[in-house]
């Protein structure tokens, strides 16, 4: 994707997954050549649609239906920008960067005109709201905030609340206000996931931490080490079994109930 956009790599390289949305396969390679987001053919590989000049980011797209219309979300090196699925068209553009240009952070969908935005470098964290005039775009902050400044770890949503570590820190986060519920509990830049009502965290040391997710306090229910060394990985779970890995070794723990 690099030799066809004839753009550099990035300082950490491509990062950020293909999304597969219909017959498309759509990547973000970044690059100042018309062709900072292609959209391939998953059958030939041949080109669909090109378009954009921006640097890339270290994210996925991100596939999204907002006022009606369904786009892909691409959040580039200078801020997220929306593109019609079908013919790459720009619909939206937001400028949200630091000073690296490390956006990588997947965006939060949270209705069909709002989207939850974050990156670190001391940027921090911006609800998007859109609409629309005359068929024209219009796209402005509804709050802007410092307190949930995600470097490269997802965020994610329970209800009205948005929970991500904050430089390292676990956050609980009003998504209507920006303000923060609860800040507490330093895990690192690990990942963490959403089980019912519990967060399952990967700390950046390796342990395995389940908090409970709830804005009401920052309680941790169960802590165990699973991996050695640093961990930056995402974990996953499937049917009651917990997937952790880091650049070392892999594991798997049973989490059904005997």
């Amino acid at each position: 994707i690099l030799e066809d956009a004839e753009a550099k790599n990035l300082d950490w390289a491509m990062a950020g997954s293909p999304l597969v949305a219909g017959d498309a396969v759509i990547v973000n390679p970044g690059g100042a050549n018309g062709r900072g987001v292609i959209a391939y053919d998953r059958s030939t590989g041949d080109v669909i649609w090109a378009q954009g000049n921006e640097p890339a980011g270290y994210t996925a797209p991100v596939l999204a239906t907002l006022l009606g219309t369904e786009q892909v979300i691409v959040f580039g090196g200078t801020g997220p920008v929306g593109h019609d699925l079908e013919t790459g068209k720009e619909l939206w553009r937001f400028k949200w960067e630091n000073g690296p240009k490390v956006n990588a952070a997947i965006p939060v969908i949270v209705d069909d005109s709002s989207i939850l935005i974050s990156c670190g470098y001391g940027i921090g964290s911006a609800l998007l709201r859109f609409s629309q005039d005359g068929g024209e775009w219009k796209v402005a902050s509804e709050w802007e905030s410092r307190r949930l400044k995600l470097k490269f770890n997802a965020p994610v949503r329970k209800g009205d609340y948005v929970y991500g570590l904050d430089e390292g820190i676990l956050t609980c986060v009003e998504l209507k206000t920006g303000k923060p519920a609860w800040k507490r509990g330093r895990y690192g830049y690990g990942q963490l996931l959403l089980c019912e009502d519990v967060l399952i965290l990967q700390a950046e040391n390796s342990d395995v931490v389940f908090v409970a997710a709830t804005p009401d306090e920052h309680t941790e229910l169960h802590r165990f080490p699973a991996l050695e060394g640093k961990s930056w990985n995402h974990p996953v779970l499937w049917h009651g079994r917990l997937f952790v890995r880091n650049g070392k070794e892999a594991a798997c723990f049973d989490l059904r109930l005997q």
